[in-house]
């Protein structure tokens, strides 16, 4: 692979050297099955972590996925590795409700789906400095992708809609339901009227990647539940 250019971001308070390149950061091919997980700000495959992936975005899924007993929609990005002999494909998956997938919600339509785009997970702080929110960054074609849906727009169809607040025993608790449709409609619409046109069978054209961590998962086949899902009760955005 080719080295074409070097960008620095600061994530957690880190320096990060990222590489325009396909496939997985550092040019290693990860090895370690099809899944690739979120854990702290990192993307996990077979164990191994890496701080990018880069590929060309075929499909989107959204399923329920399940941890310690709890369920929870998911999202799965199914995206190929185009640089590879064999263009693998990988299931990037996180819970819908995580700081990872509600910024990729919040960028799906400023992303252009007929190139190849970079994923890189961080944390950030909030203002107090006491908690820590997942966030995705997006850069494709040199540039880094905006968030078209933000809490501070004026424009309402710029906006999600917001969490109802409804009692659970003596708490209270947020109801994300309007906006999980929402992100639900988001997606049909955005494989309807742009995926399916490039490709018509989505990820089933495509040939899993392989490795040693092809059949971990839940016993429900569902995808790599080896860590949490890392939901977000309050995302400062």
């Amino acid at each position: 692979m080719v080295l074409t250019a070097i960008h620095y971001y600061v994530v957690s308070y880190s320096i990060t050297i990222k590489f325009k390149t396909m496939g997985f950061s550092n040019e290693q091919r990860g090895g370690g099955g099809k899944f690739i997980n979120f854990r702290k700000g990192k993307l996990v495959n077979g164990g191994n972590e890496f701080l990018h992936f880069t590929g060309t975005l075929v499909d989107i899924g959204v399923d329920e996925g399940e941890y310690e007993g709890e369920t929870y929609k998911r999202i799965t990005l199914y995206m190929v590795d185009q640089d590879a002999k064999t263009q693998p494909l990988y299931h990037v998956q996180a819970a819908m409700n995580s700081g990872y997938m509600v910024a990729f919600m919040s960028m799906l339509p400023n992303i252009d789906h007929t190139k190849p785009f970079e994923i890189s997970p961080g944390m950030r702080k909030s203002e107090d400095k006491k908690k820590e929110f997942a966030t995705l960054f997006i850069n494709q074609g040199g540039n880094h992708i905006k968030w078209y849906f933000k809490s501070s727009n004026e424009d309402k169809k710029k906006k999600f809609p917001e969490p109802k607040i409804v009692p659970v025993g003596n708490l209270k608790v947020k109801d994300y339901t309007d906006r999980e449709n929402y992100f639900e409609k988001m997606i049909v619409d955005f494989l309807n009227k742009k995926l399916r046109k490039l490709f018509p069978d989505g990820h089933k054209s495509f040939k899993a990647a392989a490795g040693t961590a092809e059949t971990t998962g839940t016993t429900s086949g569902k995808g790599n539940e080896s860590a949490p899902p890392e939901m977000d009760d309050d995302l400062p955005f």
